[in-house]
């Protein structure tokens, strides 16, 4: 193997450690691909680390907004089961219904503020690289 070619596979599997990229080995070749969160455009090199930022801000705003949901869907259970229970006059042993309803109320607002906190990062990381790609047009006036 000519150094040229042994380089750009060792390159290779320096991105794959990083993530950047997955690879298979089908007999004999090696096929490789974009990891699916990496961008398939070239970027400016000096925009490479806003990139990555944006990128994980969007990761995590996606992570925080599904836990939001989650724990929003539970607070509707909890508020769902307080209002059968007061509903049927049911005695809870456990809690009584003024409990569970404020856990239930207090759940549907955590929730609701994850979902809220993971769409305003979502979004942050949608425009981080437009605001760094003005910014750095500007500081090259």
């Amino acid at each position: 193997m000519d150094n040229g070619r042994k380089r750009v596979q060792e390159q290779l599997f320096e991105l794959k450690g990083e993530g950047r990229v997955k690879h298979r080995e089908i007999g004999n070749a090696h096929v490789w691909r974009l990891a699916p969160d990496e961008v398939s455009t070239p970027i400016d090199p000096e925009l490479a680390g806003a990139a990555k930022w944006a990128r994980n801000l969007r990761n995590v705003g996606t992570a925080t907004r599904q836990t939001g949901f989650y724990f929003f869907a539970g607070g509707g259970a909890l508020a769902l089961l307080s209002l059968t229970a007061s509903l049927q006059n049911i005695t809870l042993s456990v809690v009584t219904k003024t409990e569970l309803l404020v856990l239930a109320y207090g759940t549907l607002a955590g929730g609701g503020a994850a979902i809220l906190t993971g769409a305003f990062l979502v979004l942050a990381g949608l425009g981080a690289p437009i605001l760094a790609k003005q910014v750095l047009a500007w500081r090259n006036q």
